[in-house]
């Protein structure tokens, strides 16, 4: 099987290509996430420059990129710092919502704010395919309950179920519905962890990350779970009107609740607050499982036409792959306990 290792070795001089072209101009000696970190940093850094150093976000880039490369400044797992206007907070340390909302309201944190390690040292990923439904109900939607830090109300908005998310992503818009449709007086600033890149169908992307807090309601209206914070990528422009959803949820959803799948060719995601109270028995025998595709898609493709055969040594089936009323309902998407 020579052919698997020359891919593979193909691979690795890929990476090792990757890693040596960050290091080239970089301080020797250093870890390889500060290379991959500066590297980050140094495209934000320009994509800054180029759309008017939004959120005053260059002092602390300059800084935090200077720190690296003088080595005062390590990159260690599970910790982080905090700058404001260029300078530096305080040492590494674990994060902690209490005491980041704490520093973020003494400094001014709804601009020129950053939390260096929050986000990890190279670009994440955001929406890496681009998704096509073929109706309201195929792509795996539901809703989410929404509030700003220090907001009395909270607003409940589409989202997909997105696996390969790394972060909840929402678009500027949306934040002028959850401040309120008259802009109150005096809103509570919204609280900034900074910039970060992510891998996106349409290339790499910066974005500016905030804080958001989140939980998710039943069919009656119920709290399924409590009110959490979250990071959130803010993303520009409005909610496209013209698809069910664009906004991603991110893992969130896995870290709160049960989530699972059954084989019933309903392709419903089923989510609850305990094993228990999930309906996971209505599943089809082993020999019948298959892909959903071959008979879940509502109909929006016309049936082919029957022709007959042109040789009669041989017969196949005529069966159109999606004949009329054969199709299974299409998937809803969620199930939540009564």
């Amino acid at each position: 099987m020579p052919h698997l290792f020359e891919a593979r070795l193909a691979e690795y001089k890929g990476r090792r290509d990757y890693a040596n072209g960050v290091a080239r101009n970089e301080p020797a000696g250093s870890d390889s996430n500060v290379y991959k970190r500066l590297d980050a940093l140094e495209y934000i850094l320009q994509t800054r420059k180029n759309d008017g150093n939004e959120n005053n976000q260059i002092p602390n880039i300059k800084s935090i990129m200077e720190a690296y490369r003088s080595k005062s400044l390590p990159w260690a797992i599970g910790l982080v710092t905090y700058w404001a206007k260029g300078k530096q907070l305080c040492q590494p340390r674990p994060f902690d919502w209490d005491e980041f909302e704490a520093i973020n309201a003494a400094n001014e944190g709804h601009k020129s704010f950053w939390v260096e390690g929050i986000l990890g040292p190279g670009p994440r990923v955001q929406r890496p395919t681009l998704v096509v439904p073929l109706n309201d109900t195929w792509t795996f939607t539901y809703g989410v309950a929404l509030r700003l830090p220090g907001y009395d109300w909270w607003v409940e908005m589409l989202f997909l179920y997105d696996t390969a998310a790394s972060y909840m992503t929402l678009y500027e818009g949306d934040l002028d519905v959850l401040i309120g449709p008259n802009h109150i007086a005096n809103p509570p600033p919204i609280p900034i962890l900074g910039d970060g890149t992510a891998h996106t169908a349409n290339g790499l992307s910066t974005n500016s990350y905030f804080e958001i807090e989140a939980t998710v309601l039943d069919g009656k209206g119920k709290r399924m779970t409590r009110w959490t914070r979250l990071i959130c990528c803010l993303e520009r422009g409005h909610h496209p009107t013209d698809t069910p959803a664009d906004r991603s949820d991110g893992p969130f959803l896995r870290w709160l609740l049960f989530t699972s799948t059954t084989p019933d060719d309903e392709n419903d995601i089923i989510f609850s607050t305990s094993k228990t109270a999930m309906n996971l028995t209505n599943s089809l025998p082993v020999e019948k499982r298959g892909s959903p595709y071959d008979g879940a898609v509502p109909g929006f493709y016309p049936t082919a036409r029957k022709r007959p055969l042109e040789t009669i040594h041989r017969r196949i089936g005529l069966s159109p792959l999606f004949g009329r009323g054969q199709q299974n309902p299409p998937p809803r998407g969620r199930r939540v306990p009564e």
